[in-house]
């Protein structure tokens, strides 16, 4: 997958979802995660998984990760506002979404 295929992949993912409504929709940023997971299939969350690592490995520093969730992927989440870096809340985003897809392949 091309880097902008990726860069497509998550920012319809993070601009779509954490949208600057987002709190409007769900309660929280796991229920945003949740609301995803409900339609979407395993391999669109495994696609997901990967490309949201990918990018994390192209951006190692925290700072500019920061900015570009807001500047390149529109999303409108800050997850220093809960005492999280970029990086700690992506990586728990990638945490939930593999929690699901190991769920689906024991259900």
């Amino acid at each position: 997958m091309s880097e902008r295929e990726i860069w497509n992949t998550i920012q319809n993912f993070f601009g779509a979802y954490f949208h600057e409504d987002w709190k409007e929709d769900d309660p929280s940023v796991d229920a945003v995660v949740q609301r995803y997971l409900r339609s979407h299939n395993t391999k669109e969350i495994r696609d997901l998984i990967e490309d949201i690592e990918q990018y994390m490995k192209a951006h190692p520093d925290d700072d500019e990760l920061l900015e570009l969730l807001y500047d390149d992927l529109r999303c409108t989440y800050l997850p220093t506002a809960d005492g999280l870096t970029a990086r700690q809340w992506m990586t728990h985003v990638v945490d939930l979404l593999r929690r699901e897809v190991a769920h689906r392949s024991t259900a």
